[in-house]
């Protein structure tokens, strides 16, 4: 029962600096005006193991794993023409602030531009209000569905 708490209760939290540092390191390595593509290949690179990538048209999302109180940081890299215009460090839990230990955001949105899907962040906060052994038995199920597609 221990192991299986352990790793979304205290797992998190104790891997924080590691998560945090490498969107740090992610974010030191893209600049406004970078292509699409060498985002994308800045991303692909192995330097990230532990971030999530979520593409869309506009924007790059990537998150790090789930912490307690969705205070997971994920990076949002902002795009128009196929260049880069924005790059934004927020929590799960909310897109609107930044978290005050993360870097300072480069560049500016348009004042058109689209909020990065929240589809996770609402699969999230609804997971969040199911009870604990639910959540967890979820998250095993989900588990063994990515190793076994045929489960």
């Amino acid at each position: 029962m221990l192991a299986l708490l352990w790793e979304p209760l205290v797992g998190s939290f104790l891997n924080r600096d590691r998560n945090r540092g490498e969107v740090r390191a992610l974010y030191e390595r893209i600049h406004i005006g970078m292509k699409n593509a060498d985002v994308a290949s800045e991303i692909n690179s192995g330097r990230y193991p532990h971030l999530h990538p979520n593409a869309s048209p506009d924007s790059w999302t990537l998150w790090t794993p789930t912490e307690f109180g969705a205070q997971n940081w994920v990076l949002v890299v902002r795009l128009t023409g196929g260049q880069v215009v924005s790059v934004q460090v927020r929590t799960e839990d909310s897109f609107s602030a930044r978290p005050p230990e993360a870097p300072p955001d480069k560049g500016t949105a348009s004042p058109n531009s689209t909020v990065p899907s929240n589809k996770r962040m609402q699969l999230t906060k609804a997971a969040r209000s199911a009870p604990l052994a639910f959540r967890l038995w979820g998250q095993s199920l989900k588990a063994a569905f990515a190793a076994d597609p045929q489960c």
